[in-house]
């Protein structure tokens, strides 16, 4: 009876789920006082008390659904938002700039849209199969002191957000483009309970 029992094999036999052939052995192997496994038995006998203690215990409902959100997929909150139909007002043909436009030597596409009260300009850098960079500002051009610094610009494809960046006090952005296919800009004007969706063809 000098042979050791595995840890597992404690841990059923203080659970009393062990098979009667082998708690009877365990039980005649613990008599000779074998001190590794009493004191395994002892140790793995304080651990079950508090397991069992702690599973009478009633669990307060809202601890139960924070626990339970943590490994929910959460729905984007941006949804919510009423959505402005946008059109694209401005796209420059190859070659051309318009009067007062910033240089584009550097620009990959340059676009213009507009949704409700604001305006959407867009640089478009490397859109074309590999990552990239959007460069924009968002405007409003029936208020010009509303103030659009925080509003939140994502890039979303599948319908989860790839991306996500927040305007500065002038309501400029620069945001990474992973180049996927299908992709979507959202703006979240939540102070205003709005949102701007804009296709991105890649």
């Amino acid at each position: 009876m000098n042979e050791h029992f595995s840890e597992g094999l404690w841990i059923d036999f203080v659970r009393r789920v062990t098979a009667p052939a082998d708690a009877i052995a365990m039980s005649a192997h613990l008599a000779t006082g074998c001190p590794r496994c009493c004191q395994a038995v002892e140790w793995l006998s304080v651990v079950a008390g508090v397991g069992a203690t702690g599973a009478a215990q009633a669990v307060p409902p809202e601890l139960v659904a924070s626990a339970r959100a943590l490994f929910v997929p959460r729905e984007n909150w941006a949804e919510k938002l009423e959505r402005l139909a946008a059109t694209l007002i401005w796209q420059p043909q190859p070659g051309l700039l318009a009067q007062g436009v910033r240089s584009l030597a550097q620009a990959g596409q340059r676009v213009l849209y507009r949704a409700g009260d604001y305006s959407v300009d867009l640089n478009l850098e490397g859109m074309a199969r590999e990552p990239g960079e959007i460069v924009g500002q968002i405007t409003n051009e029936q208020d010009g002191l509303e103030m659009l610094d925080g509003v939140v610009v994502q890039v979303l494809s599948g319908g989860e957000t790839l991306v996500e960046t927040a305007t500065n006090r002038f309501g400029e952005f620069i945001i990474e483009y992973p180049a996927a296919k299908k992709s979507m800009l959202r703006f979240a004007l939540r102070h205003r309970g709005q949102r701007i969706d804009l296709p991105l063809v890649s």
